[in-house]
């Protein structure tokens, strides 16, 4: 008797002690954090968002993107956001992506977790994380929009779906980030002295036309499909300013410096002196885009038609989408004339450009 006694107390013992390691084990734990990889498809610079990213996402160089990443628990809509519903959708938290495609990162400024009934969740990545906001366009789609200025490199990662299940096996999303505009490198150069001294310093450079027409300066990437439309937001809208390239350290990075009533010295040696990222158009080689060029000795704006060449073969004109390709334009002053000559550089390859103007 004694002896079940002692038995029944070390049996209600051990069932205490289990009670009193479940009263303080926490639960288990169930959240998982919303994560994903990222790419930058056919790039080629700096990682701040005025200026064209270029090269991989390597953040060992500084090459770092940093995006604004949209979550919804609906696909293609996006009027409230999962991660944080009260947040204006025009600055949801950002993701910074520190290599290409290999490491998985949360939201930046708060981690925001899969729904615990394991539901999909949507995420889709826009470039440069400040800037966009969201409106309807013409046709009453949901949208994010984007106001061109010439100096911002816009990108956009379609929508990817993703839940709870694929995150705890390792799986992540690759958010997919792909130039919407097309950019145009220019370099200046004289032919000899003589040129030199008709022109004077360059002074304005800036994007007058695009196929002749007015240039498109509003982006509307709708979030049912990603597919991107441009319009014109100012009527008319005269010019895109070209921006300021800063060479002093040798190599060539972009500036938030307008290239409007500066005075910068021809020489007969090439030298990369602005940049433009612009609406991009459907190129049938003939009068793709215009630049407006004025000098000390020009005030009035000398109009030069850039005209583009097939890569493989330069004597053939350039026909397609110009978005995400980028030109290098060589604009090359002679006594009489502007030369302007556009080759194809790293974003994508398009074609090349050869032209005089009189």
């Amino acid at each position: 008797m004694k002896q079940l006694f002692f038995s029944l107390l070390a049996v209600a013992a051990m069932a205490s002690c289990s009670k009193s390691e479940l009263a303080i084990r926490p639960e288990a734990v169930s959240d998982v954090e919303i994560m994903a990889k990222s790419n930058a498809l056919s790039i080629d610079a700096d990682a701040s968002s005025r200026a064209p990213f270029e090269g991989t996402i390597d953040n060992t160089n500084g090459n770092s993107l940093t995006a604004q990443v949209l979550a919804s628990k609906t696909s293609g809509n996006y009027s409230t956001l999962y991660n944080d519903p009260n947040a204006t959708p025009a600055m949801s938290d950002k993701m910074i992506f520190n290599d290409n495609g290999t490491t998985e990162v949360g939201f930046d400024t708060k981690p925001a977790y899969f729904p615990a009934d394991g539901s999909k969740i949507y995420l889709m990545g826009f470039y440069p994380y400040t800037g966009w906001t969201k409106r309807q366009n013409d046709d009453n789609n949901d949208c994010h929009t984007f106001t061109i200025t010439g100096k911002e490199d816009l990108m956009v990662a379609a929508e990817k779906g993703t839940d709870k299940a694929e995150a705890q096996n390792g799986t992540f999303p690759t958010l997919e980030f792909k130039h919407l505009l097309t950019k145009l490198d220019i370099t200046l150069v004289a032919e000899d002295q003589a040129a030199i001294d008709a022109w004077g310093a360059v002074t304005d450079i800036y994007l007058s036309k695009a196929l002749n027409a007015n240039i498109k300066d509003r982006v509307w990437v709708k979030y049912a499909d990603a597919t991107v439309d441009f319009t014109v937001l100012n009527v008319p809208t005269d010019s895109l300013t070209c921006y300021m390239m800063d060479a002093t350290s040798g190599t060539a990075t972009a500036t938030d410096n307008a290239f409007s009533k500066q005075s910068v010295a021809l020489t007969t040696t090439a030298a990369h002196a602005a940049y433009v990222l612009a609406t991009p158009v459907v190129a049938t080689g003939t009068n793709d885009y215009t630049l407006g060029v004025m000098t000390a000795n020009h005030t009035e704006p000398f109009m030069v038609k850039v005209n583009l060449k097939d890569i493989a073969n330069a004597t053939q004109a350039f026909t397609g989408d110009t978005a995400g390709k980028a030109f290098a334009v060589t604009l090359t002053f002679k006594a009489t004339q502007i030369e302007a000559k556009a080759t194809v550089t790293e974003w994508v390859d398009g074609g090349t450009a050869d032209e005089e103007i009189q």
